[in-house]
């Protein structure tokens, strides 16, 4: 008998969610620049269409949560940097975006365009939330047998636009990473001089 109405309870009809009376705690694993650029709208429209769900933003720290996850200790995670998914593990593709390069404006090495030679002289700041020294623009450049020179590496996403203000380092960066920079820095964006 009891056996029975435990199974009873497992396949019982799931409640509906209604986001204007939910009440609920939700966890996110994220970065820094997502949520600058996400949540300035999506917190209001939370407040008025959902205002009992309350939202925790938590650093993704360079890696998918995945204990924390099946552990139900976060409920969702958004970053680029995931990689492959463990089976089980639902994912979407929210937004694209290209990659461009950062410099100060009055750079003295760089004109209005920026050629692949002037590119590799430069010094590079890389922005790495997994600590290592390499990014995906470096495995492009492999297969073209070319190389960077990467002097600092940065865990997040919003230090490295003031350091390239400051400095004669290039960083390449998320477009819209890049835009959000240039909106208080005084910074110029140049197109990427490979694939």
């Amino acid at each position: 008998k009891e056996a029975l109405s435990r199974l009873q309870l497992l396949f019982a009809t799931p409640q509906r969610f209604v986001p204007a009376t939910a009440k609920a705690q939700l966890t996110m694993a994220s970065t820094e620049f997502f949520e600058h650029l996400v949540l300035p709208r999506l917190l209001p429209r939370l407040r008025r269409e959902a205002p009992g769900l309350v939202l925790r933003s938590r650093s993704a720290q360079g890696r998918l949560p995945k204990e924390e996850m099946e552990r139900g200790e976060c409920d969702l995670a958004i970053a680029g940097f995931f990689g492959e998914l463990p089976e089980g593990f639902y994912q979407q593709t929210l937004f694209e975006d290209d990659f461009v390069c950062v410099v100060k404006q009055d750079h003295p090495q760089i004109g209005k365009t920026l050629s692949l030679k002037t590119y590799l002289a430069l010094d590079h700041l890389l922005i790495s939330m997994q600590g290592d020294l390499t990014g995906v623009v470096d495995v492009a450049l492999a297969k073209q047998r070319c190389r960077r020179r990467v002097v600092a590496g940065i865990g997040n996403f919003l230090t490295p636009g003031w350091i390239v203000a400051e400095s004669e380092l290039i960083l390449t960066a998320p477009r819209r990473l890049a835009r959000l920079y240039q909106r208080h820095l005084p910074l110029q964006l140049l197109d990427l001089p490979l694939e």
